[in-house]
């Protein structure tokens, strides 16, 4: 049986792109708001993480985890319980575009400061 839009049909490319520009799309319109403080702990809490092997419905024991253990709540100045809780109420499409900002941030780093660089990444900024 030939299966539909694979490589052998010979339009594995027209439907990678539509794969891309849907999650492009997906990510755009379901980009958490958050205040740069916590964008950033989250950001330095995935440093050096691949971001591509990350469970992303568990981000939320990892902020837990990393506001009590690593000290990043005290760091970045943030309420790493509240930032939790709300991460946890977070649907998948809003976690993708969490982790998608990390990942952009990081493969661009030093070259702005950290609001633009956020901004940049499509974070949106809460002010």
């Amino acid at each position: 049986m030939e299966t539909i839009g694979t490589r052998e049909t010979g339009v594995f490319s027209t439907r990678l792109n539509g794969i891309i520009g849907r999650y492009a799309d997906i990510v755009k319109q379901h980009m958490p708001e958050l205040a740069v403080n916590e964008w950033l702990f989250i950001c330095d809490m995935l440093n050096g993480c691949d971001v591509a092997e990350r469970q992303t419905m568990f981000l939320h024991v990892d902020i837990r985890e990393s506001g009590e253990l690593d000290g990043l709540g005290v760091k970045w100045e943030v309420d790493y319980n509240d930032l939790a809780k709300r991460v946890e109420s977070m649907n998948i499409a809003e976690i993708t575009a969490i982790h998608d900002v990390v990942y952009r941030f990081w493969q661009n780093a030093g070259f702005f400061g950290n609001k633009e660089q956020l901004l940049k990444c499509g974070a949106r900024i809460k002010s």
